[in-house]
């Protein structure tokens, strides 16, 4: 009988003892599953917290961009603009060359030596991809004649480590240029080569932002810019003056006009051709010069060629 409860006894205690070890198991378990998730917690918060400073670093260093290129363009510090400046640049809806942009740039500051420009309220960042932001902001240029603000851009590409400027406008313009080719597009009239036209001779007057016909002869003529570098364009050469009415400061009237810079996409095939000395009417609208690249005092934004010889 004795055997028998020592035999019990014994049973229980080696039971005991097996369920001790199987709960200290699951406890050591249990804690090393809580310490795995806090451990990946805290990874992810790291890593969230280093993605936070990392954007906020760009922002910062986008908006500190933006003011290198405003004190630069203010000053005339044109040694600065090139530095920040890419490649290419996508200049008020056309794309140039760095060096076409400095060069607008002197040009722009030799006919207006009254110039300043200043930021306006904040600078907003947001990005556009991995490598490329957008800063907004509002400019506000005084110039001898006046003050005016522009809700302005500017986007930087990251390029091969370093944050470069690869576009730069504004509202106004935008909205200027799409009304400029929402006219072309209502005109039905398209680029043909001798083709038969009525050919109506040049009137005497004309004004800015209609659609005007013009008879003339294609001149092609190089321009030495204040850098050296040279730009080609093609003119139109009337055979005798016109006087362009205009009613504001920004298109004055212009008299004696007699070569008229061409514009616009429908000028690029010119390059590629024969035509100097060809006899042309061109259908367009006229404006008149407002940037370094503009070399008349009237150019005509080009919506149809016709060659008459």
């Amino acid at each position: 009988m004795k055997k028998i409860m020592f035999f019990i006894i014994f049973l229980l205690l080696l039971s005991c003892e097996k369920n001790g070890n199987v709960d200290n198991s699951e406890n050591l378990a249990n804690s090393k599953n809580i310490s795995d998730n806090n451990e990946n917690i805290k990874k992810t918060n790291n890593e969230n917290i280093e993605k936070i400073n990392k954007e906020r670093s760009i922002e910062e260093e986008i908006k500190n961009m933006v003011v290198i290129w405003n004190a630069a363009s203010n000053n005339a510090d044109f040694g600065t603009l090139e530095k920040i400046l890419g490649d290419k640049i996508d200049y008020y809806q056309s794309l140039i060359s760095r060096d076409y942009y400095i060069a607008d740039q002197k040009r722009f500051f030799q006919k207006n030596p009254v110039y300043s420009q200043r930021i306006v309220g904040n600078i907003i960042v947001t990005q556009l991809s991995d490598n490329k932001m957008l800063a907004r902001f509002v400019k506000e240029v005084s110039t001898r004649k006046e003050t005016k603000e522009y809700p302005s851009y500017l986007a930087f590409e990251n390029i091969n480590g370093s944050w470069k400027l690869v576009v730069e406008s504004d509202t106004v313009s935008d909205a200027n240029i799409a009304r400029m080719k929402q006219r072309k597009n209502n005109t039905q009239e398209k680029v043909q080569e001798q083709q038969p036209a009525i050919i109506t001779p040049n009137q005497s007057q004309y004004y800015y932002g209609s659609s005007v016909k013009l008879v003339g002869t294609i001149t092609r003529r190089k321009y030495q810019n204040p850098d050296n570098s040279v730009a080609n364009v093609f003119l139109l050469r009337l055979s005798t003056p016109i006087t362009v009415i205009g009613n504001t400061e920004d298109s004055p009237t212009e008299r004696n006009v007699q070569e008229i810079q061409l514009m616009g996409n429908e000028t690029i095939s010119l390059f590629d051709k024969d035509v100097v000395g060809k006899k042309v009417q061109i259908t367009g609208e006229l404006f008149h010069l407002h940037t370094g690249h503009h070399y008349t005092q009237v150019l005509i934004l080009v919506s149809n060629i016709n060659f008459l010889n």
